[in-house]
């Protein structure tokens, strides 16, 4: 075998064992990736959307703190992706809308809303925020699954078919406190990928 081929199999294998040992530190030994982020106080709510909360084959974990271990009483609630984007209209919503490695990316301001111009048409752009002093999350039906607790709520599902959100508020409605939001992704298949690499 030339001196060529024998140096190209070493980087092929470097490099496999590289990304093997990548991956079992990214997924860990039980399959989980997990990305977190911070939301200031002040917000009406945060809305993590479908990109995060609907990844098919993985189980799913919200974790929601407050980032001084007050913060009152919290709700989260996991509903269909239209409904919770046109309720969270409100410029204060914070949106988490993809991950950057083990970061949240998170984005201020509403999803953009699809509206009726004259002629009939649909339309993108924002609403203006029909929601200052609204009276809290758990007074609407939009909710699939939900839990509420003091100072820190945690849920956990498995996503079928459909884009689905989860939004975050206190229970009142009132602003929220700083939060800290992580988010756990789980599925024990994603070990083979490193294992077969290595």
């Amino acid at each position: 075998m030339s001196r060529a081929a024998i140096l190209l199999l070493r980087l092929v294998g470097l490099t496999l064992v590289l990304l093997g040992v990548m991956g079992f530190v990214l997924v860990g030994d039980g399959g989980t990736w997990t990305a977190r982020g911070s939301v200031p106080a002040g917000r009406a709510a945060v809305l993590v959307e479908p990109a995060v909360a609907s990844v098919l084959g993985a189980q799913v974990t919200v974790r929601v703190a407050a980032a001084d271990g007050s913060g009152g009483r919290l709700f989260a609630g996991r509903g269909r992706a239209d409904d919770l984007s046109a309720y969270a209209q409100d410029e204060a919503v914070t949106r988490v809308v993809a991950l950057d490695g083990p970061r949240l990316d998170l984005v201020a301001g509403p999803a953009p809303a699809p509206a009726l111009s004259a002629d009939g048409v649909a339309s993108t752009g924002t609403s203006s925020p029909p929601h200052a002093g609204w009276s809290g999350p758990a007074t609407v039906d939009l909710w699939q699954q939900e839990v509420t607790g003091a100072g820190a709520v945690e849920m956990t599902w498995r996503p079928s078919p459909g884009a689905r959100s989860i939004l975050v508020a206190r229970e009142d409605g009132s602003p929220l406190p700083a939060l800290e939001i992580e988010v756990d992704w789980t599925n024990h298949r994603w070990l083979w990928f490193p294992a077969l690499a290595l």
